[in-house]
């Protein structure tokens, strides 16, 4: 079976509670990289979960080959990460509706 590498976009209640965990624990996932402006949790997610973590959105795209990413961040945020995300041929779950 092939792995998509993915990234987690926020992590904030749900992208923590729930995305973060439930990426790392599927076996047709590879949780790869988090996002969030936040040093401290992206120690913590580097801690738990062995991931590459970032305090922007472009450093990620500049520096990650990936298959999914999933967006958890402030909703405002949604449709240009989205569209950025596409534009690489990365496919993209959006927690919330833009």
């Amino acid at each position: 079976m092939n792995t998509l590498k993915t990234a987690v976009i926020g992590l904030g209640r749900i992208g923590w509670e729930t995305h973060v965990p439930e990426t790392a624990r599927h076996a047709g996932f590879e949780l790869v990289a988090v996002v969030d402006p936040l040093p401290e949790r992206l120690a913590e997610a580097r801690e738990q979960f062995g991931v590459t973590g970032y305090a922007g959105f472009d450093e990620l795209l500049a520096r990650e080959t990936l298959d999914l990413i999933v967006i958890a961040s402030p909703t405002h945020l949604h449709a240009p990460q989205a569209i950025a995300a596409m534009e690489r041929g990365i496919d993209v779950f959006c927690d919330k509706p833009m």
